[in-house]
């Protein structure tokens, strides 16, 4: 059965206060290789000074950074590091698109941080990361390495979110217009022209999980699939969502007019969708979608691809670098 959310002044629970919690790894001394992945225009201008620097001080604290600019030479090095157990860290310095890439181009195990850049990066603020040399180094001298799920749309890994409908459709317009670097203006007309054009199509869903005996089906207008607590500006989607249960949040808005967009938009805001008996929100291990229509998915921010697709929680699947308080912030147990 769909899950509401507890109101907001509800105890915490999953990350907050899991009593079998998980516990942190440090990071092995004898790895000393960081593979810094860099986004084509992360890299240029005043992102190249900061690249530039944060090698600098990678060598002076006794790390070993390599910078690299395509997926491919980022499949070779980390396969090589990873087998000669000297990978410390990739990093993906860009936006979430180069997380991305980092987490699909990478074997299970790697660890991943971030130096923010671009448009957004949701990943780095749910973690605490910023695009600030200094800070680099000392999360990969004195972090603690995590494991939290992933999530998988027809064998492509994300690290947050998939949504089928009205956004999905934004981004994919956003995505056909773009000339360069993306900014966040760039997202104002193809919004308003989804908002007047988009016909906001049927979807269906089947669920499993989380007991192997749970089923079910939904359908809507606009579907989330959430894995991790944050989507862009902010929007309280499924805000208990973990990366630590094996499981994704399906939320399924169920109405499809422009004017209910909004509707829903103006409670996102307020943190009250999911008391309108036209939201309903559940966590599985696994759900399909698929419409009638030609119907775009995004992910993490992304175009995706379109309808059909099946998304899967891949536990553990996504090894992050953090900071010690982030660490006990996720729900992990500290090495003593």
């Amino acid at each position: 059965m769909p899950v509401p959310l507890p109101p907001s002044d509800a105890p915490p629970t999953g990350e907050q206060c899991d009593s079998a919690a998980p516990e942190a790894t440090p990071l092995g001394a004898d790895r000393r290789r960081v593979l810094l992945l860099v986004n084509r225009k992360a890299g240029a201008g005043r992102g190249a000074r900061k690249v530039a620097e944060a090698e600098t001080l990678l060598r002076e604290s006794g790390l070993d950074p390599c910078r690299l600019q395509t997926p491919d030479e980022l499949t070779e090095a980390a396969a090589e590091a990873m087998a000669q157990q000297t990978l410390r860290a990739v990093v993906a310095i860009g936006g979430d698109g180069t997380v991305g890439l980092a987490l699909n181009r990478t074997p299970a195990g790697t660890a991943l941080a971030v130096m923010p850049a671009g448009t957004e990066n949701l990943l780095a603020k749910y973690l605490e990361q910023r695009a600030r040399p200094r800070e680099l180094v000392d999360l990969l001298t004195g972090g603690v390495e995590v494991r939290l799920d992933a999530g998988e749309a027809n064998g492509r890994l994300f690290a947050l979110m998939i949504s089928v409908g009205f956004d999905a459709d934004v981004v994919h317009r956003v995505h056909r217009s773009r000339r360069g670097n993306i900014t966040h203006l760039a997202y104002a007309k193809p919004f308003f022209d989804a908002l007047r054009i988009y016909k906001y199509p049927s979807l269906r869903a089947a669920w499993q999980g989380p007991g192997a005996d749970a089923a079910g089906g939904a359908t809507g207008r606009w579907l989330f699939g959430m894995n991790l607590p944050r989507y862009a500006q902010g929007l309280p989607i499924s805000p208990e969502a973990s990366g630590t249960d094996g499981l994704i949040d399906l939320c399924v808005f169920k109405r499809g007019y422009a004017s209910s967009a909004v509707w829903y938009l103006w409670n996102l805001l307020r943190r009250r969708h999911h008391r309108l008996p036209s939201v309903s929100i559940t966590p599985c291990r696994e759900f399909s979608v698929e419409s009638d229509e030609k119907v775009p998915y995004q992910l993490d921010g992304d175009p995706g691809g379109f309808l059909p697709v099946t998304v899967r929680s891949m536990p553990q699947r996504l090894t992050c670098i953090v900071r010690p308080d982030i660490a006990a912030r996720l729900g992990f147990r500290l090495p003593s």
